[in-house]
């Protein structure tokens, strides 16, 4: 009997991967580089596997902002970030190609850009 090919799973978001700042301070995160126990904990909290989460959610988010702190500072707790604005976290390197050039070349963005 032949053995069917196992399924290719999907790859996590990219809103999910890239530098964020978060009250003044950068973080990275890349869920391709997740540990597995916080894998674990991911599908713990959301009952599904990673690849289904949807991490634009308010959830979502919330442990993108999680696992990323707590990888700097061990000690923070979901109800640390729980208690955070979700203005807070901004998504560092989604500058347009517009708004870069003008930074590079000292002028400011116009409104259209």
């Amino acid at each position: 009997m032949a053995s069917k090919a196992k399924a290719k799973t999907k790859a996590p978001t990219e809103s999910a991967t890239g530098r964020f700042e978060l009250d003044g301070e950068i973080l990275e995160f890349n869920l391709d580089e997740l540990s597995f126990g916080e894998g674990e904990e991911l599908e713990t909290y959301f009952d599904q596997p990673v690849h289904e989460i949807d991490f634009e959610s308010a959830r979502g988010v919330l442990w993108i902002a999680y696992l990323a702190l707590k990888r700097k500072h061990p000690d923070t707790t979901l109800d640390d970030v729980r208690e955070m604005r979700l203005e807070a976290l901004q998504k560092v390197d989604s500058v347009r190609p517009t708004e870069q050039a003008s930074e590079q070349n000292g002028t400011p963005p116009s409104p259209t850009s």
